[in-house]
């Protein structure tokens, strides 16, 4: 097993180790260990064989996407890099929400199907409600679009996973969504080195868990 995991492995030591440098305030480590542990989750993808099926190929996408969203986010203080880095993950989650939707969800709706979309639902008002007052105008139309992108992922996750897709894919699109509230409360409410004991646990968790359904 550890022959095809071993990516994983990776990512979730580069993990503990930025985010202790994420919590210490160390840049230059985690300017070597952020791209570290995106590189991993893309290569668990790839040899987990990713380009031979288009849900492999979707998911791929996704995860490459997630990866450049890594890079831009590194940047502390440049604001367009930020929201370049947030495009690229709005269309991450929108590759998500397609590649699991590129599953049959007529014959493969999961156990939790039916309460797919209250999660869904839920994550996007909270997340509307939270930051509108706390974003200038010009950035609400970016966040009630990003936010819908999200539950778009969330729901069509849910409503398959333990079906046509593996249990954990539910599970790694919660993971995702939580840990994009933590990176809106970092930038947008509190800045704090305890945002990333959540933050990047949960997406790095999420993005290999991706990788492994495929």
């Amino acid at each position: 097993m550890m022959g095809t995991h071993w990516p994983t492995l990776v990512c979730l030591l580069a993990t503990s180790g930025l985010t202790v440098a994420e919590f210490a305030g160390a840049r230059r480590a985690q300017s070597v260990l952020k791209p570290l542990a995106a590189g991993a989750f893309v290569t668990q993808a790839l040899v987990a064989g990713a380009l031979g099926s288009l849900y492999g190929g979707a998911i791929l996408a996704a995860l490459v996407l997630s990866a450049l969203g890594d890079v831009l986010l590194l940047p502390r203080n440049r604001p367009f890099v930020f929201k370049m880095g947030m495009l690229a993950f709005g269309l991450a989650h929108g590759a998500f929400a397609i590649a699991f939707m590129l599953m049959d969800p007529t014959t493969g709706a999961g156990p939790v199907a039916p309460y797919a979309f209250a999660p869904a639902f839920a994550l996007t008002v909270i997340a509307i409600v939270w930051l509108f007052p706390k974003v200038s105008k010009p950035d609400r139309f970016a966040i009630g679009l990003y936010s819908g992108v999200i539950a778009a992922m969330v729901w069509s996750a849910l409503l398959l996973a333990g079906g046509a897709l593996p249990w954990w894919v539910g599970l790694a699109a919660l993971m995702f969504a939580v840990s994009d509230l933590f990176v809106a409360r970092d930038r947008f409410v509190k800045e704090s080195p305890w945002n990333s004991v959540a933050i990047s646990p949960l997406y790095f968790g999420a993005q290999c868990l991706f990788a492994l359904s495929i």
